[in-house]
């Protein structure tokens, strides 16, 4: 990853985690796939189904194991980058970082 596009999903991923709403994460809605950001991030709801240009094939890269992401329950969690919305735990997009 260029270190200009690391920086800025770094600073996007910062502010979404300081403006998150108040609200319970299993009100929140499913990310829609249609969503702008999504679309920018290349999110897929079901990796293993649908993978993306640019998914790493074979490298078990999902939502479920990025940094980025709080489960909220077994198929669902939040995600740093898609701030007001549930993404789903097999999904996964370019903003994919491994959890130390």
């Amino acid at each position: 990853m260029i270190r200009r596009k690391f920086v800025q999903l770094g600073t996007a991923a910062a502010a979404a985690a300081l403006t998150q709403q108040a609200r319970p994460a299993e009100s929140l809605p499913v990310l829609p796939t249609t969503n702008p950001q999504a679309v920018a991030l290349r999110y897929a709801a079901d990796v293993a189904a649908t993978p993306p240009e640019g998914y790493p094939a074979g490298s078990g890269q999902n939502c479920a194991n990025c940094i980025h992401y709080r489960a909220v329950d077994a198929g669902f969690g939040t995600c740093a980058l898609f701030p007001g919305y549930r993404v789903h735990a097999p999904g996964w997009c370019a903003g994919w970082v491994k959890q130390p």
